[in-house]
């Protein structure tokens, strides 16, 4: 979402960098965690060894993009796709372009779990910092190992301004293992927390959540618990989707309030041969309104799967309408729909058969990819996309592992 304005989240980063007195607020409902059912071949998504180091911090280094004029327009990118002809992009789309001076350099981030924007340009990181999720996280049972630590102590949102300047940063000693990250065109920051097994609204006016959904560290499969859920989605009348997430392979449906209206989805029968409505983690959401849609990157299962999203007729709420799939795709780790341009752009991750990492924009009504797009960096694009997001007029990606931001503005 892009929808809120700046001065919300000053009064927002008020709050939240204070100390807080009140303690996260826990469900009375218990519930017997399931059995992790996840493959062992994906047990480390959010992991890679190959990326570990000084702690789960990377340095954004300063680029060594090239002298020459890539684009022939003045200025010095190291972008994605020049070849923009080529494309059959649509009457709104005109394709993007990376923007190598942005973010400012030297920024010590964690692994990122999910990014969002304003429509000011303004972007919010949300990161674990120090904290690595690793397979010493959690037991086989989805209960986290790690909770005697303590919160993150430093602060766990980023707020970085329209230039890529790193404005703010808040939310210290409240969360274990930060994933989504959502913003409302009220204000309102959604997040989920793995480790919590919770979901969280959090008003920009507010000291502490006004709405915390799940029991604390107790992972579950009915309508009270959660098990590390994944991404929000928040429809203009209140009503918020939840993907849950890494165990449960389902969407829930909230009202405003927070009571369950309905949920959907199931583990797949036949791993190798998924059908409609069954999900391999369920790991990022995309609301497109006005078509009265809503979208779920099936990660595991490498495609998109989009339903009715109830918001016109509550009765039709998870009925199945079509599913995207490209051969390129591999993993299919985030989403997000632009309502300025009309398309969703979806960030992949590595198969066994697919080692091509790129950024996608897929136009809606014929359901195909018409732009593919990645940066360069010595020669190196994407290495590990975990979240995307726009603003309306820019694109941005956030990398786990590489830990690493990126902007793409549009044509």
């Amino acid at each position: 979402m892009y929808l809120a304005g700046p001065a919300t989240f000053l009064c927002l980063f008020a709050v939240l960098g204070s100390s807080f007195a009140d303690k996260l607020e826990n469900s009375d409902d218990d519930s017997n965690a399931r059995d992790n059912h996840v493959l062992d071949a994906i047990k480390h998504a959010e992991s890679d060894d190959e990326w570990e180091h000084e702690n789960g911090h990377y340095d954004q280094k300063e680029p060594s993009h090239p002298d020459e004029d890539f684009w022939g327009d003045g200025r010095k990118y190291r972008g994605a796709r020049p070849e923009g002809d080529f494309w059959d992009y649509g009457d709104k789309y005109k394709g993007l372009r990376i923007d190598g001076e942005w973010p400012e350099m030297g920024i010590r981030l964690g692994q990122i779990g999910g990014i969002a924007a304003d429509d000011m340009g303004k972007l919010f990181v949300f990161q674990r910092n120090s904290v690595v999720w690793d397979d010493s996280s959690f037991d086989s049972k989805d209960n986290y190992l790690k909770k005697d630590k303590g919160p993150i102590k430093d602060a766990t949102i980023y707020e970085f301004d329209e230039f890529g300047i790193l404005d703010k940063k808040f939310g210290e000693n409240r969360f274990y293992m930060p994933h989504g990250l959502t913003l409302d065109r009220f204000g309102n920051f959604w997040m989920t927390d793995v480790a919590l097994h919770q979901v969280f609204k959090w008003p920009a006016s507010s000291p502490k959540p006004t709405m915390v959904l799940g029991e604390k560290f107790v992972p579950g499969t009915d309508d009270s618990h959660f098990c590390k859920p994944t991404d929000v989605a928040v429809a203009s009348n209140g009503h918020f989707f939840v993907s849950d997430g890494y165990c449960n392979s389902r969407i829930l449906k909230f009202d405003k309030d927070g009571k369950v209206l309905t949920k959907w989805g199931k583990d797949p029968d036949d791993d190798d041969n998924p059908k409609d409505n069954e999900f391999l983690i369920p790991h990022s959401l995309a609301l497109i309104e006005q078509s009265d849609i809503l979208c779920v990157a099936d990660r595991e299962n490498g495609r998109i799967q989009c339903f009715n999203a109830g918001l016109e007729d509550h009765t039709k709420t998870g009925e199945f309408l079509y599913s995207i799939t490209d051969p390129r795709f591999g993993k299919v780790f985030a989403i997000e729909y632009d309502e300025n341009s009309g398309v969703l752009y979806a960030v992949n991750g590595r198969t066994k058969d697919i080692d091509q990492v790129s950024g996608f924009t897929i136009d809606l009504d014929s359901q195909q990819v018409i732009d593919e797009w990645t940066p360069q960096r010595n020669g190196q694009g994407f290495q590990q996309p975990h979240d995307v997001t726009t603003d309306g007029r820019s694109v941005f990606v956030g990398e786990i592992g590489p830990n690493m931001l990126w902007k793409f503005n549009k044509l």
